[in-house]
């Protein structure tokens, strides 16, 4: 069929035309309808699939870090409860308002009763902090080596939490003595939730 005949057909008159011309525009159309499926269906749900294909790696990925967290929420538990207990005894172990006196006389009788000179024992004023307030002592003594050496251990074991600072030891100018001058540190618990509540009540 040359380019004539084609130009000659008619498609109001299709059903007359020859076979190989039929089997052409019947492939034609199905290509066609095959294209529109494919661009108005298939590709929107293979973008919608990767879409989709993305979100389910983004909670997978949060489940798996979710799931790593409650493997390890016993062991947290755990060490949160431990904490608290360690809290709670350090807590115990700080002096109320009312011990305090009680406190800085046992430190003053740990000095005496390891042999030691006091010539210097003075409180200082109280230095606020966030849930404590710390009470400094600067205390300078005379005594032996030994002396000197049980009453740090002797405040070390006091039940009470006292920290030394500072320490220096020098000659005196007795025979076989030395002189110590250290900052002792103890500390008060601070609680604000009974403060706020004699405040409300006041």
């Amino acid at each position: 069929m040359n380019l004539d005949q084609l130009k000659e057909l008619e498609f109001d008159k299709i059903g007359n035309w020859p076979w190989i011309m039929k089997l052409a525009v019947i492939t034609l159309s199905c290509a066609v309808v095959i294209g529109l499926v494919v661009y108005l269906d298939t590709l929107p749900q293979l973008e919608n699939r990767e879409t989709l294909e993305k979100k389910e790696k983004n909670e997978l990925g949060k489940l798996q870090v979710r799931a790593a967290k409650a493997s390890r929420l016993p062991e947290l538990k755990k060490q949160l409860a431990y904490m608290q207990r360690a809290y709670k005894k350090m807590r115990e172990r700080l002096p109320t308002k009312k011990q305090v006196a009680a406190l800085l006389i046992d430190i003053s009788q740990k000095g005496r009763a390891a042999g030691l000179e006091f010539r210097l024992y003075d409180p200082q004023s109280e230095q606020k902090q966030k849930e404590f307030v710390q009470i400094p002592i600067a205390i300078r003594v005379i005594g032996t080596y030994n002396e000197l050496g049980k009453f740090v251990s002797d405040i070390a074991e006091l039940p009470r939490i006292v920290t030394l600072h500072n320490i220096r030891i020098s000659k005196s100018g007795s025979k076989g003595k030395l002189q110590m001058s250290v900052l002792a540190r103890t500390y008060k618990y601070e609680d604000k939730r009974r403060k706020k509540y004699k405040r409300r009540r006041r």
